[in-house]
């Protein structure tokens, strides 16, 4: 695996952490890419991995909800 897919599937961990299914689903289908990807620099310039990894639509939602000392608390969640 070449360093764009590394930097690429590292960038994704750090971003996606708590979307379990979501990192497992990309890198299978990035590991399965692998070889295409790394035939041509033009993957790369074009940075492909981005443009297909990116989410086109999030849904993010907002608790908000107070703890134990009345303080209020906000878990934003995507």
């Amino acid at each position: 695996m070449n360093a764009y897919i590394k930097h690429t599937l590292n960038h994704l961990k750090l971003t996606y952490y708590n979307q379990i299914e979501f990192l497992q689903a990309t890198e299978e289908i990035i590991q399965s890419l692998a070889p295409l990807i790394e035939s041509d620099r033009i993957y790369k310039t074009h940075k492909i991995l981005e443009q297909i990894t990116f989410p086109e639509r999030i849904i993010t939602f907002k608790v908000t909800w107070l703890d134990e000392r009345n303080h209020v608390q906000i878990n934003n969640r995507i």
